[in-house]
C-alpha cells in the first residue's frame, strides 16, 4: 500500500516536472522569436539609414546653386569722433579729404549689405554681396566672385570683385569692425579699403601655426593704382608673406 502511493507521488512529481520543463522551453523558444524579429528590424533599420546617408553623399552640390544662403546686415553706428568728419583732413598724404573721413557723429545707420552665397558645383562657390550707402544715395556690388573649393594642397583661387588680402583688417567687412573707422594706415596706404576686380591666389601652408601666402593680379580700379586706369594688362599686384605685405601699382 504505502509503496503504491510513494510510486504515485513519484509519477506525479516527475509528470509535473516534465510539464514546467516543456513550459520553460517554450517560453525560451518565444524570447527566441522575439530576439530574432528584434534583430531583422535593426538590421533594416540600419540598411534604411545607410542608404538614405548615401543617397545624401551622392546628391550633387548644385542643388543649392537654386537656394542660396540670403543674409541681410543693417548696421546700426554711433560714432564718438573728436574731429570733425566734415571738416576731416590728413596733410601730406593723397587721399586727404572725404573719401576717407570717418562717418557721422551720432547714432546713425551705416552701410548696410545684402549677401547671396552657393556652391556652383563640387569645385566652385559663388558669393555677392551688395553694399548700400548710409545716406541711401547708391547700392553697389562690394564684392562678387568666383572660389575653389576642391584645390588641394591647401591652394584657394578667387576671381571677381574682392577685397585685397593685404593685411588682415582690409578683407574685414564694415559692420563687423571693431571700430566706427578705419585705421589710419588704411586711410593713407589704401583709401580705407582696397577693393579690386582682379584674381587672388593663396597658399596655406601645413604647419601647426596659421601661415598663408599669396599673389593678387588686379585692375587698379581705385587708390593707391589711381582712378579704373584705362589700360590692357593688370592695373596693380600684390603679394604678402607674414609679416611683409607689398603692394605695387
Amino acid at each position: 500500500m504505502h509503496r503504491n502511493m510513494l510510486c504515485a507521488v513519484a509519477l506525479a512529481m516527475a509528470m509535473t516536472s516534465a510539464q514546467a520543463q516543456d513550459s520553460v522551453r517554450e517560453e525560451i523558444k518565444q524570447l527566441q522569436q522575439r530576439l530574432q524579429q528584434l534583430e531583422k528590424r535593426l538590421e533594416q533599420t540600419e540598411s534604411t539609414a545607410t542608404q538614405a546617408a548615401a543617397q545624401a553623399s551622392s546628391r550633387p552640390q548644385t542643388e543649392s546653386a537654386l537656394n542660396p544662403g540670403v543674409s541681410v546686415i543693417l548696421n546700426g553706428v554711433y560714432g564718438n569722433f573728436s574731429r570733425d568728419p566734415k571738416t576731416y583732413r590728413l596733410n601730406g598724404f593723397v587721399p586727404t579729404m572725404g573719401d576717407v573721413a570717418p562717418g557721422r557723429r551720432g547714432l546713425s545707420l551705416g552701410e548696410s549689405e545684402l549677401a547671396f552665397m552657393s556652391n556652383i558645383d563640387h569645385m566652385f562657390r559663388g558669393t555677392l554681396v551688395a553694399s548700400i550707402s548710409p545716406d541711401n544715395s547708391s547700392i553697389d556690388v562690394e564684392e562678387g566672385y568666383i572660389q575653389t573649393i576642391g584645390l588641394s594642397n591647401g591652394f584657394t583661387i578667387k576671381a571677381g570683385r574682392l577685397f585685397s588680402a593685404v593685411g588682415y583688417q582690409n578683407q574685414v567687412h564694415a559692420h563687423a569692425w571693431d571700430f566706427a573707422d578705419t585705421p589710419l594706415a588704411m586711410k593713407v596706404f589704401l583709401g580705407n579699403q582696397l577693393n579690386e576686380d582682379g584674381i587672388q591666389l593663396k597658399w596655406v601652408a601645413p604647419t601647426d601655426l596659421y601661415l598663408d601666402v599669396g599673389v593678387e593680379f588686379g585692375r587698379g580700379r581705385q587708390f593707391p593704382s589711381g582712378v579704373d586706369r584705362n589700360k590692357n594688362g593688370f592695373g596693380s599686384t600684390s603679394k604678402a608673406s607674414p609679416g611683409k605685405p607689398v603692394f605695387r601699382t
